[in-house]
């Protein structure tokens, strides 16, 4: 079996149980691509009978690879549920609550910066209209 730093694993528990690839990979710092990796490794090395059966269906419906969803109906195939429950959940849910509050910081910085960006691409709009339309009727 494969070994995995504690927040990989974490990440990976979190895929089965709902995470996109995406965010799990912030959490351990990983790209998209090897938090995916990670995932399929971890899937294959814990049920390899299952993990195959995904691999056909999910390249039957057109996927060169399997997205996490496939896996998701088959969670404790993968994971033990006392892995998943109380542990995972005493566990994890300090961390995980500095993730949400890091990641609610996060959004809240980058909606405030989509808001000035906005506030200034529609200025520049509208001066650019307003020139147009002053040297139209000639005042430009």
């Amino acid at each position: 079996m494969a070994i995995f730093d504690h927040y990989t694993d974490l990440a990976i528990r979190s895929i089965f149980l709902g995470a996109r690839i995406h965010d799990a990979a912030i959490i351990c710092g990983k790209t998209d691509r090897a938090m995916r990796d990670d995932f399929l490794m971890f899937c294959k090395k814990n049920n390899y009978q299952r993990y195959n059966e995904i691999l056909i269906i999910s390249s039957n419906d057109g996927y060169t690879t399997p997205p996490p969803t496939y896996f998701r109906e088959y969670i404790l195939e993968f994971i033990p549920l006392q892995s998943l429950y109380p542990s995972f959940m005493a566990d994890s849910l300090e961390e995980m609550s500095q993730v949400s509050d890091y990641l609610d910081r996060c959004l809240g910085m980058a909606s405030a910066h989509l808001s000035i960006l906005r506030a200034r691409r529609d200025s520049w709009n509208g001066l650019i209209q307003l020139t147009n339309k002053k040297s139209r009727i000639g005042l430009l």
